[in-house]
């Protein structure tokens, strides 16, 4: 690049931090542009220095090859509105030494429960986010104030829950015993889930749009569809005996 050809008349606000060699007419030519307040070391060509990269839209330090924010003095990861470390590959806040998950906010990440049973020692109401439970019995507990984001139950028993205002988004339904539930009451922003093999006799589905769904292997006997919406959902291999479809919008779903 030909540096006499550069324009002075444009003002730059540059960060650097050490990395690269740079020369020191390169230094010369930033420390010209740049305001007089920042007081550029101009005779120093031995300065090993490199660019921090920032959010287009904020001066919040990000990763030079994602947008994930960074520490403003390390390159770990932190979490987007905290200053709380996150892992690497994921969105998963953890202690700064170890990569186990933390809570944060009321919030449990990343979490496995295995064959607990809650009617016992009742699950808090928090924010379960990427986890799961496996083999756990939640049999007739009020789940008011949970909220599942991207969880997977397998094998549990869910039956006579209170689910008022609960909120099940992203959620994944296993071979889960799910009798008598109104998912009328659960919280219906982002309201998203998907069952395979389980049994859901006696619940309701009353007024609840589950759009792009997956049923599969389901029992839904006795099962209230009314005033529902399943546009573009699959119901595969399910038991519809005694099931209303009233006023239920179906269009494209596929009962195959």
């Amino acid at each position: 690049m030909n540096m006499a050809k550069m324009t002075t008349t444009t003002k730059m606000m540059i960060t650097f931090i050490p990395n690269k060699p740079i020369g020191k007419e390169v230094v010369q030519m930033i420390s010209n542009q740049v305001s007089s307040s920042m007081n550029w070391p101009k005779e120093n060509p031995s300065l090993n220095l490199q660019p921090i990269h920032l959010h287009r839209y904020t001066d919040t330090p990000i990763h030079r090859y994602t947008d994930t924010p960074i520490h403003r003095y390390t390159d770990i990861p932190i979490h987007r509105y905290t200053d709380i470390p996150i892992h690497r590959y994921t969105d998963t806040p953890i202690h700064q030494s170890t990569d186990s998950p933390i809570h944060l906010h009321n919030m449990i990440y990343d979490k496995n429960y295995d064959n607990l049973d809650f009617t016992i020692s009742p699950l808090p109401s928090q924010d379960f986010e990427d986890c799961t439970f496996s083999f756990c019995n939640f049999a007739n507990l009020n789940l008011t104030g949970c909220k599942f984001l991207n969880c997977e139950f397998i094998d549990c028993n869910i039956s006579l829950c209170n689910i008022n205002g609960v909120a099940f988004r992203q959620v994944q339904f296993h071979n889960c015993k799910m009798l008598g539930l109104h998912f009328e009451n659960a919280n219906q922003m982002g309201l998203q889930m998907n069952f395979k093999n389980c049994n859901l006799t006696h619940s309701s589905f009353f007024q609840v749009t589950l759009k792009k769904s997956l049923f599969s292997g389901c029992n839904f006997q006795e099962v209230d569809f009314t005033d529902g919406d399943f546009t573009h959902s699959i119901f595969s291999n399910c038991n519809f005996s005694g099931a209303v479809f009233y006023n239920t919008t179906l269009e494209q779903a596929d009962f195959r």
